[in-house]
């Protein structure tokens, strides 16, 4: 599970909130983005889907933005 930090921009908590209520799988590890100014990136999927063609959600969050959490502890 994520969360986003109390730091967080609006973007990544909108994308947690939006997308993350079932959690969410790491594709890319993190790498330094271009997208957040050279800051280190994770490539998520969500894990819920969503809308009649049953899409999943993918996107680059900020490693300074996010925080985990084991499901059993929320």
């Amino acid at each position: 599970m994520l969360h986003a930090t109390s730091e967080a921009s609006s973007r990544t908590k909108n994308r947690i909130r939006e997308n993350g209520c079932h959690g969410f799988v790491v594709v890319r590890p993190p790498v330094d983005s271009i997208l957040f100014s050279g800051h280190k990136a994770v490539l998520f999927e969500s894990i819920m889907t969503k809308g009649q063609d049953s899409r999943k959600w993918i996107g680059w969050l900020p490693v300074s933005e996010i925080k985990a959490s084991n499901p059993q502890e929320v």
